[in-house]
């Protein structure tokens, strides 16, 4: 005979909340907060319109005409032909400044009218600003590697020179109230539903994405010619061991044997590079570490791979290069390097994996939902001994 159970529901008082801040701000903050409340629900009004969050999205297409014919009035003209264009830029004009002032002034009376708002309320209201501004700044200087690329004063110029051009070539075609107004258009239609869809199948295509980051690219090629990064961090660099004067004809493989073995050996560390008497019983050392990442990317069906976008870091790329270019595997690596360099390792140790999003993004130690790339960094100390 089976038993029935009973389960009983167990609530837990302020679980997974977060305590109100309404008991916990002092008076004089909370005042300075509620007199820019008002502030904060224009401007995060005014957001929304730039970015299309509104709940009636013919107001964005009805905002842009007002725009676009108020416009007009920076063109000063007496021709009677174009007097209708100059009565609709002035009614244009005339009907959005009413607007804003109705709306600060509806705004101003609902607030005196209604409950003051907590200040719970009002830093949901901060942080949604503050999320629209964070979004805005993404979307003007990038994240991750496209941020790396962009945000730099070459970039910039590089900007520069490639917009002449096609401002040149616009100067030939449209007036400049034609540009000006052509501008206002992309601008305030940018966050559109149908424009942000376009941008986002133009962008899942591959030599869109190809060509984005060779243009981007293009200047650090030479920027960094005979000034490659270092592939290796310093751990000393005059680290002082005994050199016993029976080591002194040794050479080769012995002789880093015979060295590697007193730089792992406690007795080496206690010893004081200030002892001058003995300068030739002791040697002086640089002693450093070799980093190697490799990377790899998740795909539906074959899972983690190797198999990585060909704009992006490859398989193996430079641990301190900021713009992670390609570089040999570890074990390529140790066959082409320098013969006075001299492993203190015996292999390569490699790190835990660092899982992160579609952009090299750091997201954790562990795989998720979000994760699609990874990458681990291989190891290996290595000595040389210095004139």
């Amino acid at each position: 005979m089976n038993r029935i159970r009973k389960y009983h529901a167990k609530f837990v008082q302020s679980h997974g909340q977060k305590p109100s801040l309404t008991f916990t701000t002092s008076p004089l903050i909370s005042k300075a907060l509620y007199q820019f409340y008002p502030v904060l629900i224009i401007f995060d009004s005014t957001l929304n319109n730039i970015m299309w969050m509104q709940e009636d999205t013919c107001m964005g297409f009805i905002y842009l005409t007002l725009i676009c014919f108020s416009a007009h009035m920076l063109k000063p003209s007496v021709d009677r032909s174009q007097l209708f264009y100059s009565w609709m830029s002035f009614l244009s004009l005339g009907f959005l400044g009413l607007s804003v002032i109705y709306y600060i002034h509806s705004t101003l009376s609902d607030m005196q009218e209604d409950e003051a708002p907590t200040v719970d309320d009002i830093i949901i209201v901060l942080e949604s600003v503050l999320d629209k501004l964070d979004r805005i700044r993404i979307e003007v200087v990038g994240c991750g590697l496209r941020k790396r690329l962009v945000s730099t004063t070459w970039a910039t110029l590089k900007l520069i020179v490639m917009l002449t051009p096609i401002h040149w070539i616009c100067m030939q075609f449209f007036s400049p109230m034609e540009c000006f107004m052509w501008f206002l258009a992309l601008l305030f239609t940018y966050h559109s539903t149908w424009f942000q869809c376009t941008l986002r199948l133009c962008w899942r295509s591959l030599p869109v994405r190809n060509a984005y980051y060779k243009i981007w690219r293009m200047e650090f090629g030479r920027r960094y010619k005979g000034n490659m990064p270092l592939t290796y961090r310093v751990i000393s660099n005059e680290e002082v061991v005994p050199f016993p004067k029976s080591l002194r004809g040794l050479t080769g493989a012995p002789l880093q044997l015979q060295l590697q073995n007193l730089l792992l050996s406690e007795s080496s560390a206690d010893k004081d590079s200030g002892s001058g008497d003995c300068s030739d019983e002791y040697v002086k050392v640089k002693i450093v570490e070799f980093c190697i990442d490799e990377n790899e990317r998740k795909w539906p069906k074959e899972g983690w791979s190797h198999h990585l976008l060909p704009y992006e870091r490859q398989r193996y790329s430079m641990s301190f290069d900021p713009l992670c270019r390609s570089s040999q595997s570890p074990w390529r690596f140790q066959e082409d390097i320098s013969r006075d360099w001299w492993w203190i390792d015996d292999t390569w140790v490699h790190s835990a994996w660092q899982y992160c999003d579609s952009e090299w993004n750091y997201l954790g130690g562990k795989d998720s939902i979000g994760c699609y790339t990874r990458c681990r960094m291989w190891k290996r100390k290595a000595f040389r001994i210095k004139d």
